[in-house]
């Protein structure tokens, strides 16, 4: 088995025919799991190495997004050398918390003038609760028949 690094340069140039800023994202990434785990065997790690990983990224300030990509990078390298299946059962993803909608995305809504004007006032929910209301009024649901 490779040291890790030759393994993570041998899948990052496996990855053709993909946008340029997807392969500068897994570039970064490879980057940053090279630090880590570079000098050792692709065979060698194991998932107590990952779940380390998760933490110190954590301690380090990072977002849970940021370190559950990081991580699913790290996972799709390992895969391509049939080491993750073992691995990745015992990892778990960090819990990512919902931001709420930017005015840019709230512009984009196909509801009409009037509907984005009253569907807030009418709506029991807080002011960016509405923006599930928004998305069942476009798939033509009602306000009254909407679960939560």
């Amino acid at each position: 088995m490779p040291l890790f690094r030759n393994a993570a340069q041998e899948w990052l140039d496996a990855r053709v025919g993909l946008a340029a800023g997807t392969i500068d994202r897994y570039r970064h990434q490879v980057n940053l799991l090279t630090v880590e785990f570079g000098g050792r065997l692709v065979s060698d790690l194991t998932w107590e190495d990952v779940n380390e990983l998760q933490r110190k990224r954590q301690s380090q300030g990072r977002a849970p997004r940021t370190i559950n990509y990081e991580v699913m990078t790290l996972g799709m390298i390992l895969r391509s050398r049939g080491l993750w299946a073992h691995i990745g059962e015992r990892i778990k993803s960090l819990h990512q918390r919902l931001v709420a909608p930017s005015r840019r995305t709230m512009k984009r809504s196909s509801l009409t003038p009037w509907g984005e004007a009253t569907l807030p006032r009418c709506c029991p929910c807080s002011f960016w609760g509405w923006t599930r209301v928004c998305e069942q009024a476009r798939r033509g649901r009602s306000h009254t028949k909407i679960s939560s």
